[in-house]
């Protein structure tokens, strides 16, 4: 799945991100021998106590690429239950209220 994304959504939601305001956090990897990547994700101070979080860092499993990497420890934010808990009362992206909406319109024709 699109882990690294789905975070991006959840901080978009939580806190009603703009375009502009300050990130919810960084991917910082680091390259290890065998050109394996480790990344780990740091939310801000801010972002975290908005959304009342209790973990600043969710480091992943060594991966393949950066790209991997960084996935794999957005991964681990997901794998968090206070992460889950917290999006399941989210308000549904904007996408899935596009979609919902075209969907009203089409079962009214």
């Amino acid at each position: 799945g699109n882990f690294k994304g789905a975070a991006i959504d959840f901080f978009k939601r939580a806190l009603h991100f703009e375009p502009g305001d300050p990130p919810f956090g960084t991917y910082d990897t680091v390259k290890h021998e065998k050109d394996n990547f480790q990344c780990t994700l740091r939310l801000s101070e801010k972002a975290r106590d908005a959304v009342r979080l209790t973990k600043m860092e969710y480091k992943g499993e060594v991966g393949g690429t950066k790209l991997e990497a960084e996935t794999l420890a957005a991964r681990v934010f997901w794998d968090d239950p206070l992460v889950k808990e917290k999006a399941a009362k989210l308000p549904p992206g904007i996408n899935i209220q596009k979609r919902k909406k075209t969907r009203a319109e089409y079962l009214k024709r």
